[in-house]
C-alpha cells in the first residue's frame, strides 16, 4: 500500500480582537422625520414585511406632491408626482420651487447623493 505524505501547517489562533463595526466607519442614519418603511407583498402565501428604505411624510399641494426618501447609498431623494400629465403652470412652479427649498433646509446635514 503506498503512502503520500502532504505537508501541513498549524495555525496560530487569532489573538487580535475584532473592532466593532462602528470603529471601522460610521454607520449612517436618516435625517429626522424619516422612518423605516416595509413593503408587504398580499398576494404571497406567507406575507412578509419586507425593509424597503426609509421615507418621510409626503408634501401635498394643489396640482403636485412631493415623495421623500433616503437611503444610506443615495441620501435624500425627492420625487414629483404631478396631479395630471399637463405641464406645471407658473403658479405650481412658483410654489414647487418654495417647497424644495424649504424641503433642502430641512434635509441639512443629511447625506448628499
Amino acid at each position: 500500500m503506498n503512502t503520500t505524505k502532504y505537508a501541513t501547517t498549524v495555525r496560530e489562533p487569532n489573538t487580535v480582537e475584532p473592532r466593532p463595526l462602528e470603529g471601522l466607519r460610521s454607520i449612517p442614519k436618516p435625517p429626522a422625520g424619516y422612518a423605516p418603511e416595509y413593503f408587504v407583498n398580499e398576494f404571497a402565501k406567507e406575507p412578509v414585511p419586507e425593509f424597503v428604505g426609509y421615507s418621510a411624510q409626503d408634501i401635498e399641494r394643489p396640482g403636485y406632491k412631493i415623495l421623500s426618501s433616503w437611503t444610506p447609498e443615495g441620501g435624500v431623494q425627492l420625487f414629483i408626482d404631478h396631479g395630471n400629465d399637463d405641464p406645471f403652470t407658473m403658479t405650481e412652479v412658483r410654489d414647487l420651487i418654495a417647497t424644495l427649498q424649504e424641503a433642502l433646509s430641512t434635509a441639512t446635514g443629511a447625506t448628499e447623493g
